[in-house]
């Protein structure tokens, strides 16, 4: 998926000054604004647990309405890098990433009871140089 001309050159522009942790903080901001665009409802952005000893964070966490009786609470990974030069930023999502936001996501419901729709684990990957893309990647992880 390419991103609407009027967000790219606005993301490659801020892309060029940015560090990486700033890039990455803005492919949160391109991928929050995506996934509302698709008409999703964000629950959490940068949510940390806290529980004791359990370190990291998930990036999004989302319901994708498809109808009351079937929407989906999803949890969002994105990932976000300039270019290919150490590969496609969903390749960053790694077995140990993985391992990690299932326990994140396990952390999350004990934080949250209650009666949710079914959940799933999608990654959201932005390259951004000389042209802009977003690729969404359904149910990496159910």
């Amino acid at each position: 998926l390419y991103l609407p001309s009027s967000w790219r050159q606005e993301v490659v522009e801020v892309a060029a000054k940015q560090s990486p942790q700033d890039l990455g903080k803005r492919g949160e901001a391109i991928a929050s604004r995506y996934l509302a665009d698709q008409g999703w409802i964000e629950l959490e952005h940068n949510w940390r647990p806290h529980a004791q000893g359990l370190r990291g964070e998930i990036d999004l966490v989302a319901i994708e309405p498809r109808g009351a009786a079937s929407a989906s609470l999803v949890f969002v990974e994105v990932k976000t890098r300039s270019s290919t030069r150490y590969g496609w930023p969903a390749e960053a999502v790694t077995h140990a990433k993985l391992h990690q936001l299932r326990l994140l996501v396990a952390a999350w419901f004990r934080e949250h009871p209650g009666s949710w729709p079914p959940p799933r684990v999608d990654v959201i990957s932005l390259l951004i140089g000389d042209v802009a893309q977003l690729r969404h990647h359904r149910a990496v992880e159910q």
